[in-house]
């Protein structure tokens, strides 16, 4: 089973990514905050999981330029810079990485003023569209070729 979520290019659906994003990378730290004090250490699972959620959030979206959090350094393996959607899309998510991002944005500490926007959020997350993983695989497919016959005969 996958989740599937769909941004278009709206300001409610930009809101939703950039608090999605926030609470994936503070509630990954919350998470990790929580096994220091267990005396434990992340698993490879959780960081291979971590992984594949933070490719499917980088696939629709681009770095926020800004001269606090400058762009990293050739060498440098960690990208600080907040991100915002580009436009839209939609990410397919297995049921246990999505049960995993929606515990990361759960417990992110939200500021009192993007509390609304985060239960929102929640809100939306909860309400993902379910689909086999074969068929969410399938109808990517299908879309994908109806946008290039699409652009192609524009």
């Amino acid at each position: 089973m996958q989740r599937v979520l769909t941004f278009g290019d709206t300001s409610t659906d930009k809101i939703r990514f950039r608090l999605l994003w926030d609470g994936f990378t503070l509630g990954s730290q919350v998470e990790r905050v929580k096994l220091q004090r267990e005396q434990k250490q992340q698993s490879r699972e959780d960081r291979k999981a971590e992984v594949r959620l933070k490719l499917a959030l980088l696939s629709v979206s681009i770095p926020i330029e800004s001269s606090e959090i400058p762009a990293p350094k050739e060498d440098d393996v960690s990208d600080r810079r907040p991100r915002m959607l580009n436009g839209g899309g939609e990410i397919f998510i297995d049921q246990s990485d999505f049960s995993r991002l929606l515990r990361y944005v759960e417990q992110t500490p939200w500021l009192v003023d993007v509390v609304e926007h985060a239960s929102d959020l929640e809100d939306w997350l909860d309400a993902a569209e379910k689909r086999e993983k074969e068929h969410a695989q399938e109808v990517s497919k299908h879309e994908k070729k109806r946008d290039k016959h699409s652009s192609e005969g524009a």
